[in-house]
């Protein structure tokens, strides 16, 4: 419960970013955030970067086709799992370059899914960008990867679904009934929650009493200096291009509330491209020779990064995750032959990502990749 409650909990709280990465546009990033997991961090990049297609696949959410055109359209995207022509996998993030115009060259961590039906940089658009996370089901209305829509969606035996908050927590009566981050009880709905008034929460933090949840502002006037604006129960600097204008940072980020220097690399001159990642103008890569560290320069992006196919990756961290560039250990459950760890949860071979990988009467502990209750 306490992981659950982390994606509530003000600045840095996972729903509390995504909601306001909704307003982003979008590429490909590190889908990491709070929680990585299959089918977001790690199901399997279906695109990647520039003109890499995928050829489908299996992973955990299925088989799956889509990725990038030739020209490196980054809207196709949408798809969770498979491997690429090259080998590699990573999060259906869309890509990068090309594509759908209004989307920055890469999306933020904390909404790394381009959806291309508005052009925006998500959370999720679909379950399948949250499955084997401890944030399994995606709610479309928001595009945030939450625990429930509903009970049926609680694995954990005598749990309920706290539809306003998308929680999986005790029923109750009285507080007595609670504990750990949800202490309280909310006896008109009868669930376990984590404030009832602003005198529950702390670090500044105010009580959103329709979710019970500690968030850092409800409105404008619970935010002040360098980000005067609530967006997502998150104080920002920005929300649109409007609320940076005459500044050295004309650009923003909504899914990073900051005013930026770019977003893509056509906001940039001078031969220069965009880091998206931290709204950057800089100086492109043409080789490697470019790269220190070891690093490698990525033709898509014309950036320095730890890798863009498997073939740079090696030892305990074989494969390369094309949303965040970097070698991990898997992005998919193919990339785990251990029989005792067959299944990728955030990066990472463990016992298990969904229940169905569980003896009968278990249930799979996401937090921790186990089976339990048997």
């Amino acid at each position: 419960m306490a992981y659950s409650m982390l994606k509530r909990l003000g600045v840095g709280g996972f729903a509390v970013v995504s909601a306001v990465a909704l307003a982003a546009g979008c590429g490909s990033s590190d889908s990491g955030g709070v929680f990585g997991g299959t089918g977001g961090d790690d199901a399997g990049t279906a695109g990647g970067s520039g003109g890499t297609a995928a050829s489908g696949g299996t992973s955990v959410g299925g088989t799956t086709s889509g990725g990038t055109s030739a020209g490196g359209n980054a809207t196709g995207g949408a798809a969770t799992g498979g491997t690429s022509n090259g080998g590699s996998a990573g999060t259906a993030n869309g890509g990068t370059g090309g594509g759908n115009a209004s989307c920055p060259d890469q999306c933020p961590a904390s909404a790394p899914i381009c959806d291309p039906s508005s052009g925006v940089c998500v959370q999720c658009v679909d379950s399948t960008q949250c499955a084997g996370t401890a944030t399994p089901v995606c709610n479309t209305g928001s595009h945030r990867c939450v625990e429930c829509l509903q009970t049926s969606d609680c694995t954990i035996p005598g749990q309920t679904c706290n539809v306003a908050a998308n929680d999986c927590t005790r029923s109750c009566t009285s507080d007595n009934q609670c504990g750990g981050n949800t202490d309280r009880c909310d006896t008109t709905n009868g669930v376990c929650v984590q404030c009832l008034n602003n005198q529950d929460c702390g670090n500044g933090n105010v009580c959103d009493t329709a979710a019970g949840a500690c968030v850092e502002c409800l409105d404008n006037s619970q935010c002040d200096g360098n980000q005067p604006i609530c967006a997502g129960n998150r104080c920002v600097g920005c929300t649109t291009n409007t609320d940076c204008t005459g500044t050295a940072q004309p650009i923003c980020n909504p899914a990073l509330g900051e005013c930026v220097e770019c977003t893509k690399a056509a906001d940039c001159s001078g031969g220069q491209t965009c880091d998206a990642r931290d709204g950057e103008c800089v100086d492109g890569c043409s080789s490697d020779q470019d790269c220190t560290n070891g690093n490698h320069c990525d033709p898509s992006t014309r950036l320095c990064v730890q890798c863009f196919e498997n073939s740079q990756c090696d030892g305990g961290q074989p494969v390369c995750n094309l949303a965040s560039n970097r070698c991990v250990e898997c992005v998919s459950d193919t990339d785990c032959p251990n029989a005792n760890e067959p299944a990728c949860l955030r990066n990472q071979c463990r016992e298990c990502n969904k229940n169905s990988q569980c003896g009968q009467g278990e249930f799979c502990d996401l937090r921790e990749g186990q089976c339990s209750g048997g």
